[in-house]
């Protein structure tokens, strides 16, 4: 609860910044946030697992033509929202493939 006290449009740059070393003029394309405070929090990641999400990501864009596409619960932590954007995702390099044939 370190960051308990900070103003939420304070928190939001703090994590902007945090996060922009990995993607690139994030805070030039968010148009809306929002900030939840929980005193609580379990993630359920384990080491290595974003390395090995970057590393997918980087081979569906070697090889788009994989009839492999996970979605969903690829995710370090499965749930609707991580569904669905993974599954939009997964959708778009389909439809990709499919525009190029």
């Amino acid at each position: 609860m370190a960051n308990w006290d900070i103003k939420d449009d304070e928190l939001i740059r703090l994590a902007i910044t945090r996060v922009e070393p990995f993607y690139k003029n994030l805070g030039k394309i968010i148009e809306k946030s929002v900030v939840h405070r929980w005193p609580l929090f379990g993630m359920q990641g384990s080491p290595g697992v974003y390395k090995l999400m970057d590393q997918y990501q980087e081979s569906m864009k070697r090889e788009p033509h994989s009839s492999i596409q996970y979605a969903g619960d690829f995710m370090p932590q499965t749930g609707i929202n991580q569904a669905m954007s993974s599954g939009e995702i997964a959708a778009k390099r389909i439809i990709e493939i499919f525009m190029r044939s």
